[in-house]
């Protein structure tokens, strides 16, 4: 199956996936989105998903979303702002993330391969990653060196 590399859903998949209440809705059926967690790089095209981390809270970027041009975004609490378009309340917005993540994985069904060992695990899949890119549309977790 061919797909690309962003996960794009329609309104009505977004609601379904993740059991999401509308608390606004000013957009034909037929918009997808693409999945944003960052509001750095968010686009009209995105929806906003703000997760919740140890010392960060998402929903207190939401306004920061809105401004930047982002037109949909997704909420644990029932905070509508005026210039969004779309507004889907969740009762948690990582298992919404996860519950999305899950439902594209099952639609672009990959071949997955897991590499374990006590040592020589990157060498290994940076090896068989060479090979296989050479013939198929391939993905690998890349190595962020430590500071």
């Amino acid at each position: 199956m061919e797909y690309d590399n962003y996960m794009n859903f329609s309104r009505d998949e977004l609601i379904e996936i993740t059991g999401a209440i509308v608390l606004k809705n000013e957009l034909s059926a037929d918009f997808t989105f693409e999945i944003s967690t960052d509001t750095r790089t968010v686009s009209e095209s995105d929806i906003y998903l703000p997760l919740k981390g140890a010392s960060f809270d998402g929903e207190n970027f939401i306004d920061k979303a809105i401004d930047t041009g982002c037109i949909a975004y997704f909420t644990a609490n029932e905070t509508v702002y005026p210039k969004a378009k779309l507004v889907l309340k969740v009762e948690n917005t990582l298992n919404a993330y996860l519950k999305l993540a899950q439902y594209y994985r099952e639609k672009i069904n990959p071949i997955t391969i897991g590499i374990t060992g006590s040592s020589g695990k990157t060498t290994t899949k940076e090896i068989v990653y060479s090979v296989l890119k050479e013939k198929f549309k391939t993905h690998k977790t890349f190595f962020l060196p430590s500071c």
